[in-house]
């Protein structure tokens, strides 16, 4: 049903007791299917944080996410229709950028027989086919943060989680990677 949110955090806490820091407080919010959502707020004001804790990174304090109607603690499968794009970039370094696209799409369950296929979508959609067989320690910050953003839609996932993604990009691959996250929410993928 279109009504009904399909990422949901419910009162969500993340309190790290060691360093004393409240990094979330009772978060609530929901993104319908199809929906693009923006988590806003100053540096430190835990959007990272509750990203961390969607994807499974973290557990919380209390309060949990749900994607279509699974906790994400409990159904680790609905992690696997997931799609993320740290802030951080955190890809294996020693493999090449058309090794990484192959390798997330068959952790995604993507079929072999189409793999080859999605990996030179996402590649030729996030400008990348100049670096395929680059090693990931070649690339530059924006290049990663592109392939990170096509690794977060292979698949493709039921949701995308998106953390600062053009950030560090360049102004013509950004409105390029900004009108890809249009078409996906356009063909109904949660962002």
């Amino acid at each position: 049903d279109e009504h009904i949110d399909y990422l949901t955090v419910n009162d969500l806490v993340k309190y790290y007791p060691r360093r004393k820091i409240l990094a979330v407080n009772h978060l609530t919010f929901g993104a319908k299917r199809g929906e693009a959502f923006g988590l806003l707020g100053y540096n430190g004001a835990g959007k990272t944080t509750t990203f961390r804790v969607i994807v499974g990174d973290l557990l919380s304090t209390q309060g949990t996410a749900y994607i279509d109607g699974q906790n994400v603690r409990r159904r680790i499968r609905s992690i696997r229709h997931l799609g993320y794009c740290p802030q951080e970039n955190c890809s294996v370094e020693f493999l090449t950028v058309q090794d990484s696209l192959y390798l997330l799409a068959h952790i995604r369950g993507v079929k072999i027989s189409h793999i080859k296929t999605i990996a030179e979508t996402m590649s030729s959609l996030f400008l990348l086919d100049p670096f395929l067989n680059n090693y990931i320690h070649q690339l530059s910050g924006g290049t990663k943060r592109r392939l990170h953003a096509a690794m977060a839609l292979i698949g493709p996932p039921l949701v995308a989680i998106l953390d600062e993604p053009t950030m560090g990009v360049d102004p013509n691959a950004r409105q390029q990677m900004q009108k890809i996250f249009l078409n996906a929410v356009k063909a109904k993928l949660t962002i």
